[in-house]
């Protein structure tokens, strides 16, 4: 079945609906969503299934999607947090929003054309890591790491830093200690880690300060 999403101009003129495909495969402009947890000084990562096309076993924003056709921000947060791994989140935080592209190839061959406008949000949990339900045919599991480590691995200070991770393990998640490194992450040219997650950090940091 066809995933429907609203399509637009370059400066933000709706123009249409279009499936999720077709817009990556004639580079149409669309509008996704960026959801952050924290705990703490805890930042949780997802870890993308190594079954999926693109970027598989990658670690990326704890949850992510397209807009539906027809979705506000606030509604697609809500729901991709509660589809991803169960939670209920009635009251995200903004942080900031912004436009992106770029190309890449899939692990078939074929080219992912993105062409976003994007927003990103986070929301505090007090929940453990392992309280969480992952989404097993999108995720191998979730990493919570510490902020400030990430902010040094980034900016090539250390080479590697702890994490706990909640990982797909023989068909069931299981917590486990692991070692996570810049190569870990999901991040595409034009980006760079410090500009693609950094950022998203030193602002969370800024707001919990």
């Amino acid at each position: 079945m066809a995933e429907l999403i609203d399509i637009y101009t370059d400066d933000g003129k709706f123009v249409g609906v279009s499936d999720r495909k077709v817009a990556h495969r004639f580079a149409l402009r669309h509008k996704t969503v960026h959801c952050w947890l924290t705990r703490g000084n805890n930042i949780i990562f997802q870890k993308r299934s190594l079954n999926l096309n693109d970027n598989p076993g990658k670690l990326y924003t704890t949850a992510s999607g397209h807009l539906a056709a027809g979705e506000t921000v606030i509604e697609a947060f809500r729901r991709e947090t509660a589809e991803e791994f169960g939670l209920e989140v009635a009251h995200p935080v903004w942080l900031y929003e912004g436009k992106w592209d770029g190309d890449f190839k899939c692990v078939d061959g074929t080219d992912f054309l993105d062409r976003v406008f994007w927003t990103c949000f986070y929301a505090e949990i007090d929940v453990s890591l392992d309280a969480l339900k992952p989404q097993a045919d999108e995720l191998d599991g979730l990493v919570e790491l510490d902020m400030n480590a990430c902010l040094d691995l980034f900016a090539e200070k250390i080479d590697s830093i702890p994490a706990e991770g909640y990982l797909l393990d023989n068909g069931e998640f299981k917590l486990k200690e692991i070692t996570v490194t810049r190569e870990d992450f999901l991040c595409n040219p034009p980006d760079t880690l410090m500009s693609k997650f950094g950022k998203v950090i030193e602002w969370v940091l800024e707001h919990k300060a």
